[in-house]
């Protein structure tokens, strides 16, 4: 019996797809006929440098210096490199735009409702490097946010990959335990957390857990809590989010790293044994997360994207 396609695009809708033209734009940087998916594939696969390049150029990624080489084979696959010689940093093209236009809206449990622009977010991840700075983070540094997926989470990733430190996350309703699992294992150096979240209707304490894995994890030097449930919420030891930003200023340094140089850690599960820790570099999260919203997914400019996760998931 055959099958018979129930929706198919037609040929306007096809030559308007991101992928499309990512094609024709293949085709005349390389005098080449794709003319379809599967070709494209065959093509990325044959001439991997050729088509990552391509990527790189199409999705507008920046490099602060441009690579020597685009693919350098090692003896393993695990052993071999890409964009050698080059730097970039994924901050600094996360907030090239830095116009009024909503970058994120927000709605929480109770129906509360924020929006931030583009440029809001760059002024405060402005702010933020500025106090993490201060606080002695740099390069190589671990921040660690026990947070809920809210707007600050993302500034404070972005302030801190700024920087070349390591962003790590998870989410607040993990009990301590499995928070001191992780953090520790990677000797987060600041915590950012929230006084509470919602879930379910109801209001889920985070400031006693807080407690318990600053005293379990040493390396911790510095906490920022960001009051979520309660506005005034403070701690004696603890700095807030406002003060951490209650300074002047503007621009955003973009520390130059390696094409690999790690970006974030996530975590296994930790079903079989302790979460054993994965790092995603700058250049390899930027190149493919662009490459799929924009090639795949058909994302552009006035696209709205909303995504459900945690942040101690990989999906955020």
């Amino acid at each position: 019996m055959s099958q018979i396609a129930i929706w198919k695009p037609n040929s306007k809708s096809i030559s308007n797809l991101q992928i499309t033209k990512f094609i024709e734009f293949v085709n005349n940087k390389h005098d080449l006929n794709i003319n379809n998916y599967q070709q494209l594939h065959q093509f990325s696969i044959n001439e991997a440098s050729h088509f990552w390049q391509a990527v790189v150029e199409f999705c507008e990624i920046d490099f602060i210096r441009q690579s020597d080489t685009v693919f350098v084979e090692g003896n393993h696959k695990i052993d071999s490199e890409w964009f050698v010689g080059g730097t970039l940093n994924y901050a600094q093209n996360i907030l090239k735009n830095r116009s009024d236009k909503i970058a994120i809206e927000f709605e929480n449990e109770k129906g509360e409702y924020c929006q931030y622009s583009y440029q809001d977010i760059y002024s405060q991840v402005a702010q933020l490097q500025f106090f993490l700075k201060q606080k002695g983070i740099k390069k190589g540094d671990v921040a660690a946010g026990f947070l809920p997926n809210i707007p600050q989470t993302i500034i404070a990733m972005l302030a801190t990959t700024s920087l070349g430190a390591i962003w790590t996350s998870t989410s607040p309703d993990f009990g301590f335990e499995g928070v001191v699992d992780r953090f520790g294992q990677v000797e987060a150096k600041i915590l950012f957390t929230t006084d509470a979240y919602y879930y379910n209707g109801k209001a889920h304490d985070c400031l006693e857990k807080v407690k318990i894995i600053r005293e379990k994890i040493p390396s911790i030097e510095n906490v920022v809590l960001i009051p979520f449930v309660n506005p005034k919420a403070e701690t004696r030891d603890s700095i807030s989010w406002n003060n951490a930003l209650d300074n002047h200023n503007q621009e955003v340094y973009s520390e130059p790293v390696e094409f690999k140089h790690p970006l974030y850690i996530l975590y296994s599960s930790g079903t079989t044994g302790k979460p054993k820790c994965i790092v995603h570099g700058h250049g390899g999260i930027l190149l493919q997360h662009k490459k799929e919203l924009i090639l795949h997914s058909n994302v552009t400019p006035d696209s709205k994207l909303f995504y459900f996760t945690t942040c101690g998931w990989m999906m955020w």
